[in-house]
Order: structure tokens, then sequence, then C-alpha cells
């Protein structure tokens, strides 16, 4: 697996039925000087439009081991239409056991302990760990997710064609990649 490059920052459009309605943005930056833990960053927010119907103010945060891409800490501020919603993992890499907290309107609404084995990643992590992969994989790729109540099994798979992508800095060949995300717990 690659490490994670520090002071990576990465944004995106998102679109719905072809109009774009909110901005994404994901960064890195170091938590030591050791460079053993990476923080990654993410905040979501709806364009004036959309927020004038239902606004979206998303923020995200992880800190992993940088080397293995093992959790720590991951935390996620909701605030969509006016509903506010927090949720928190802590991971003790020792015991191997997360905690996950959910609070509704800054009340403790959830908590609940488990397993958390080696090779799982929390839901802001594992964007790294898919780009990290080699996109000649010619099978099914397994993944380990943190979830509200249980680590979740899902797999992913490099579609074989490649297609044309157009960005502000060219045109490049990707691979589409293909999640499962039929585990309720994502």
């Amino acid at each position: 697996r690659r490490r994670i490059p520090f002071g990576e920052n990465l944004h995106y459009s998102i679109q719905w039925n072809g109009m774009s309605v909110a901005t994404a943005r994901l960064w890195t930056q170091k938590v030591d000087k050791d460079d053993s833990k990476t923080r990654i960053n993410g905040e979501i927010r709806s364009n004036s439009v959309i927020s004038a119907i239902y606004e979206v103010k998303d923020d995200l945060f992880s800190v992993i081991e940088s080397k293995t891409g093992f959790p720590c800490l991951y935390s996620k501020k909701q605030d969509e239409g006016g509903r506010e919603r927090e949720e928190y993992f802590s991971v003790d890499p020792i015991s191997r056991t997360a905690l996950y907290r959910r609070f509704k309107n800054g009340r403790l609404s959830r908590e609940v302990t488990y397993d958390a084995p080696r090779g799982v990643a929390d839901p802001l992590g594992v964007v790294y760990i898919i780009r990290s992969l080699d996109p000649n994989h010619p099978g099914t790729i397994p993944m380990l997710v943190l979830g509200a109540k249980r680590v979740a099994r899902t797999t992913a798979r490099f579609l074989p064609e490649a297609e044309e992508v157009a960005t502000p800095l060219g045109r490049f060949k990707c691979r589409r990649l293909v999640p499962d995300l039929k585990d309720e717990e994502l």
C-alpha cells in the first residue's frame, strides 16, 4: 500500500441529474513529527441554490496510521436540512476494539463497542485505501469498514475497460472502481 501524500488537497464538484449541487474537498496533513500518523480532512457544502432549499454542511476527519491505514480516530459532523448529527469512532490499536458514539442535537443517542480487526478502515480512510489500489488488479478486492454497530464487509472491483476522463489538467485513461455496498452497515 502506498503512503498517503501529506499536503494533498482534492476538490470535487457533486452533480445530481446533470446539475451541480455541492462541492467536496479532501485534504491531508501530518499529525506528528515522525510521520507515523496522517490526518485526512473532508468537507461537503451544498451550493447557494440548493442551500436555499436544503443546506448541507458536513465536516469529517480521520486520523490513521500512515503505514497501515489502521484507523485511530474518526469524526463526522453533519448539518443537513437543519438536522445535526455527530459520529465518532475511536480505535484502540492494542486491544483492536472500536468505540462508536453517535450524538443527535448534542445528546448521546448510541454507544457501541466491537472488535476492529487488522485491515479495517474508517469511512474516510477507505477513500485513500481505494486510491492506493493497483488498477490492474484482476479480481474482487475485500474491504473492512467501521460501521455504527459492527465492521462492515464489502468488496470492490475494477471494470476491465479503461475510459477516458476529462479534467482541467487534461484527459486521462482511468479504470472505474465499482464498490459493493450491500452491507446495511454502509
